[in-house]
């Protein structure tokens, strides 16, 4: 949940003992608040360096969960987080793995993947939510470390505003982003939202399979 435009943002986490909705015992159970932020201007809570939003939850490869997350301000950050509750491992700061450091613009909505020993990291980049004249675009790098240093094809860190495309506006579509991806045994599809032009700028979802090059990257 956000105030639009802000830092004032929190993730909420909610809980079930089965993914089976058949299941007697099927019920979401709210646990409430996980993790917020607040705006410097805000007086009643210490403020942050990041936006608690988009959440992202990865498994590396011992089966420890880890929380990615970040919009916009500051960039995207991960959290190691505590198997048996969920929540964030609130002792340790935050580890930073991606940021735009061009001026005005930003990284946010954060979704990595694991695959053939290397962590991928995409992020959406430059504006949403502007109809036709959204900038947004989906950007990816990688790493051995789910703590990253993420770089993209070149060896050029995210954390210094790179990242390989792997969706930008082309033909109707406008500003594809904030994209998970979904993995079927080999086989994966990038999930996205995108604005029509040839629809006065209807938001649209977009699947499409995502394919990987010789030398291991994901390409649409």
């Amino acid at each position: 949940m956000s105030t639009f435009g802000a830092k004032r943002s929190v993730i909420g986490l909610a809980t079930n003992v089965t993914l089976d909705p058949h299941n007697p015992r099927y019920a979401w159970h709210d646990v409430g608040p996980v993790l917020d932020s607040h705006e410097l201007t805000d007086t009643s809570a210490v403020p942050t360096d990041y936006n608690a939003l988009d959440p992202n939850v990865i498994l590396d490869g011992s089966g420890a969960p880890h929380l990615v997350f970040g919009s916009f301000y500051g960039g995207l950050k991960l959290l190691d987080l505590d198997p048996a509750t969920g929540r964030p491992v609130l002792s340790t700061a935050p580890t930073p793995l991606a940021a735009n450091v061009q001026e005005y613009t930003g990284v946010e909505a954060g979704y990595m993947i694991a695959r053939d020993g290397w962590y991928y990291l995409f992020g959406s980049y430059d504006y949403c939510c502007r109809g036709t004249d959204s900038t947004y675009n989906v950007r990816v790098g990688r790493s051995r470390s789910v703590n990253g240093p993420f770089v993209d094809d070149l060896g050029i860190p995210m954390l210094a505003g790179s990242g390989r495309y792997v969706l930008t506006s082309h033909g109707d579509m406008r500003g594809p982003g904030h994209n998970a991806v979904l993995r079927r045994g080999k086989h994966f599809d990038i999930v996205f939202h995108w604005y029509d032009a040839a629809d006065n700028g209807t938001p649209t979802l977009g699947i499409l399979p995502l394919h990987w090059t010789r030398d291991g990257w994901p390409t649409t």
